[in-house]
């Protein structure tokens, strides 16, 4: 597992294999995903304040650093993907990353800080997104235009929910990505 671009580019990141708790997302889905968004014609990851829910190894929220993210928080609960977090954040020195070691509900209770780009990687058998997504729009964690990108499996249906427009969706096998922008305006379906 490595960053995939960005000033961190082939910069290497710990994970161990053996642990079952964490499902890292693989390099080739990361790519692309970046891909996508970094073509985007109005997006773009300087001075972005980005959130990673369920962390696990970090990597997501790590290659949006590299990508030229301004801050990154993590959110992890499980002490094993906690020790994996950890190794690969103080391996990036003088990073802005910090990493709040709490279950994702408790953490959205108690922050009051907006983020530009949230995402979120739910173990898949915890199904639990909407309640997590409604949580995070009724504490305003999200900024205008901000966006929000789901790992999910393929046949989670997800759509426009109130001031979240779907923008796109990509999957890869049975598992899919749905990119979702803050609009403040109600969808209207």
């Amino acid at each position: 597992m490595r960053i995939i671009g960005g000033k961190y580019r082939g910069k290497k990141l710990h994970f161990d294999p053996q642990l079952k708790t964490t499902r890292p997302t693989q390099d080739r889905h990361r790519e692309s995903i970046f891909n996508v968004l970094n073509h985007h014609e109005s997006f773009s990851w300087e001075n972005k304040k980005v959130l990673d829910l369920y962390a696990g190894t970090g990597a997501f929220g790590l290659e949006a650093l590299s990508h030229g993210a301004q801050v990154v928080h993590f959110v992890e609960q499980h002490p094993q993907a906690l020790k994996t977090l950890k190794m690969n954040t103080t391996s990036f020195p003088n990073t802005p990353t910090k990493i709040f070691p709490c279950d994702v509900m408790q953490f959205i209770d108690y922050q009051n800080e907006k983020y530009d780009f949230i995402f979120m990687d739910p173990p898949y058998h915890e199904n639990h997104y909407k309640d997590v997504i409604q949580q995070l729009m009724s504490k305003d964690l999200l900024s205008q235009d901000g966006h929000l990108l789901i790992e999910h499996t393929h046949d989670l249906p997800i759509s426009d929910l109130g001031n979240l427009h779907l923008l796109r969706e990509k999957k890869y096998g049975k598992i899919k990505f749905s990119l979702f922008r803050h609009t403040g305006t109600p969808s209207s379906s």
